[in-house]
């Protein structure tokens, strides 16, 4: 845990500090609060040196590559080089810092303060700030019990949540609490606060080189990220799907254990349903690596149990029903014994297409080649049978993205914001998404190829704005794990951006310079691989089935907390008459219904912070249930 004050106002610093975080962390905030002039720190780490000191919440991944640079001994910890690297390099030494962190850093006694986050997102870091005073944490939970009373909720980020869009440009669900992001830091000298981005790439023409040296250079970037976050470890935990990405993680993480590290695959099967189970990959992996798989069978149900628990636990709504496959694997990690957790998250856009290359290559005036792209090199383009899904794919990813930005803006406003917004959203609320939803993001630093600038945005803030590394980083610490995901990693990242766009397509295979990469190093039963499994019918299956009552009783009712965002008429449809599964509209049923009782949830919170608790305590809450599987 990282929390903290930052105060200028002249007064007993000190003493009121202490009064504040023993109100809100108990008598334990005596021992690990630290006080260095208007700075107040609560933690479990921090390395005072020569007046000057840190403190970080998270893991650095190249701390023998950093001690080298600094000429300390390779012994030292995370805190103290950080300390050395900050005396020496003053802010730059962000840029070399390589792992999943928040930090404080100081020097001169707090008269200059360094706030940051990593550069991809991985960490957080949450900042409220009201006159001069400066209130930050790593976890939003640890921020909202520093804070004289809780903030209310964000209107734009309900709605945003509601319509399950995005948190982008530090957006929060309290008011005035917002993240630093990613590749972000905020600087205090001498009372004057800077907040600026430090790290984001630049645009460098792709790589040259044929396919097959191309794929080498990103199989060696990943090796790089895998053998970062597994050395000195000495058990290695890996949630495998059986798919792809996760797959090519545990098949690299294999190549470079060592003889005292052990490996373990955590995997949820479904015997009976072939198109949600992948047994036959997991047991290819159990032959051919040295890993000890431990797999579960979950049952429908139990994700309202989850929510609550979660809500109680971090203070904010659950951001989807999957975690019913995530925590029975994560928890037995930590039975386990499991030191640090893997997985295959990210995969989707580090290794997907660039399908704004389309949007290029019409500004470029090659009319015909965007029309070929998509037509044969586009995944499953040789199954189409007209140019019908042809022409929808250069209208989304060719001619919109090719107009001047401003030109799209004003066609998105002119048709009104009935077009962008979810019927169940009121007026209001649909204005208030149009208002702040923002299509071709990206588009907005015109610093490179539209392909580019779309891959990069995808590769960091677009994962940040999703809640992924929040995900990865929650899943993990709940239970007292520690996540290194290896594909939010700077160094990958920067190598990705640089492959040549065009080496991203396949008709018959997603992922394909991935695979490329893979060959030899991944089993190819695995890596050839067409088949995805989908566990969206398991989460449908639980809310339709054991959960139903439970959402009818919070949504059905006279109350209805959401209903200053929604029609209430239109909700109280929807939980009436669910869809049968793979009806039309069921899939958009599962994340309408879903956003809207998390989000009820933690609205009845706000009010009544013991709801979870007493909701689980006295309600007929559908369990979570699972079982370990042969």
């Amino acid at each position: 845990m990282l929390a903290g004050i930052y105060d200028p106002r002249p007064s007993d610093t000190e003493a009121a500090a202490r009064r504040r975080l023993r109100t809100a962390f108990g008598p334990e905030a005596d021992v690990r609060a630290r006080f260095v002039g208007p700075l107040a720190i609560i933690s479990d780490r921090a390395t005072p040196v020569d007046g000057a000191g840190c403190v970080l919440e998270g893991s650095l991944y190249n701390r023998r590559e950093l001690a080298v640079a600094l000429g300390a001994d390779p012994g030292t910890g995370a805190e103290t080089l950080v300390v050395q690297a900050y005396l020496r390099w003053g802010e730059r030494m962000l840029a070399r810092l390589r792992g999943m962190f928040a930090l404080v850093a100081w020097a001169s006694g707090a008269d200059e303060i360094l706030l940051a986050q990593d550069q991809v997102g991985a960490g957080a870091l949450f900042v409220h700030r009201s006159g001069s005073e400066l209130v930050f944490a790593s976890e939003i939970r640890d921020l909202l019990r520093l804070l004289p009373s809780t903030p209310a909720p964000d209107n734009s980020a309900i709605v945003h949540w509601l319509a399950s869009e995005d948190f982008h440009d530090g957006l929060t669900m309290f008011s005035r609490v917002r993240r630093l992001g990613a590749g972000r830091r905020i600087t205090v000298v001498r009372g004057a606060q800077d907040e600026r981005r430090y790290w984001t790439p630049k645009y460098e023409p792709p790589f040259v080189g044929s396919r097959l040296e191309i794929a080498a250079q990103l199989r060696d970037a990943l090796g790089n990220a895998v053998a970062l976050r597994t050395r000195g470890t000495r058990s290695v935990g890996i949630t495998l799907s059986g798919g792809f990405d996760s797959s090519a993680i545990a098949s690299v993480a294999a190549t470079f254990a060592t003889t005292q590290q052990e490996l373990f695959g955590y995997s949820t099967v479904f015997p009976d349903e072939p198109g949600m189970d992948d047994r036959d990959y997991l047991d290819v992996l159990a032959t051919m690596l040295p890993l000890k798989n431990v797999r579960f069978r979950v049952e429908p149900g139990g994700a309202l149990e989850v929510a609550l628990e979660y809500l109680r636990d971090w203070q904010l709504p659950l951001n989807g029903p999957g975690w019913v496959t995530e925590l029975p694997l994560v928890r037995r990690a930590a039975e386990d014994g499991v030191q640090v957790l893997l997985d295959g998250q990210g995969g989707d856009e580090t290794f997907g297409i660039a399908p704004f290359l389309v949007a290029d290559l019409m500004r470029g005036g090659r009319l015909l080649s965007a029309v070929s792209l998509v037509r044969h090199r586009f995944p499953g383009a040789r199954e189409k049978a007209s140019w019908r899904p042809t022409a929808r794919v250069l209208m989304q990813f060719g001619l919109r993205p090719a107009l001047p930005r401003m030109m799209y803006s004003t066609l998105r406003r002119l048709r009104g914001p009935d077009r962008y917004s979810p019927a169940f959203l009121n007026d209001e609320a649909s204005r208030r998404l149009a208002e702040h939803g923002e299509g071709l993001r990206w588009a907005r630093a015109d610093d490179g190829p539209r392909w580019w600038m779309a891959l990069r945005q995808l590769l960091i803030d677009d994962r940040e704005a999703a809640g992924l590394g929040d995900f990865v980083r929650q899943r993990a610490s709940w239970v007292g794990l520690e996540a290194r995901p290896p594909l939010f990693d700077v160094d990958l990242i920067t190598t990705t951006l640089r492959i040549p766009p065009e080496f991203r397509f396949d008709p018959y295979l997603d992922r394909p310079i991935g695979r490329e990469a893979l060959a030899g190093v991944l089993p190819d039963p695995i890596r050839l691989s067409r088949r995805k499994s989908n566990l969206a019918p398991l989460y449908h299956r639980g809310l339709t089935g054991p959960d139903l009552p439970l959402i009818r009783q919070l949504l059905g009712g006279d109350r209805l907390e959401i209903g200053q965002w929604t029609r209430r008429e239109v909700v109280h449809s929807l939980i009436a008459r669910p869809p049968r599964e793979r009806a039309p509209g069921w899939y958009e049923w599962l994340n309408t219904v879903w956003a809207c009782v998390t989000a009820e949830c933690w609205l009845r919170s706000l009010s009544e912070p013991s709801f979870a608790e007493e909701t689980l305590r006295h309600s007929r809450v559908p369990p979570l249930e699972y079982s370990l599987a042969l």
